[in-house]
């Protein structure tokens, strides 16, 4: 995954969506509610350039559960979209799917929510 594509994902998460999101830890004092990314990629690119990512991001509260809810929804209902980046670079945001994760603290409540990414280079 390039840097590029993390930096169009946290700017569709934070400035379009406004979801509170960091990538990989939230680093100052969490607000009620607050989304962390991840990401794994798959195998090599494919022949014509296209590599699929699964994009994971996970959200926490001490609230309740609909606040979680609430953001997961808002993902879910405009995540979807393609964009060629600065560099020529495609990318494709697909919404997979979301569960509750228990967390073994009966106050923290967490969700996990996956995404598909593909990215497709630029120049092949």
């Amino acid at each position: 995954m390039t840097t590029e594509t993390l930096s169009y994902i946290n700017n569709v998460l934070t400035d379009e969506l406004e979801i509170p999101y960091a990538f990989m830890e939230w680093q100052d004092d969490p607000p009620e509610a607050y989304f962390v990314g991840e990401y794994s990629e798959g195998d090599t690119p494919e022949e014509d350039g296209c590599q699929e990512i699964t994009f994971i991001i996970d959200g926490f509260t001490r609230g309740s559960w609909f606040s979680l809810e609430k953001y997961k929804q808002k993902i879910e209902q405009n995540i979807e979209r393609t964009a060629i980046l600065a560099s020529g670079a495609g990318v494709a945001v697909f919404y997979g799917n979301a569960s509750p994760v228990p967390t073994g603290d009966a106050d923290l409540k967490r969700i996990q929510i996956n995404l598909t990414i593909k990215e497709y280079k630029n120049g092949r």
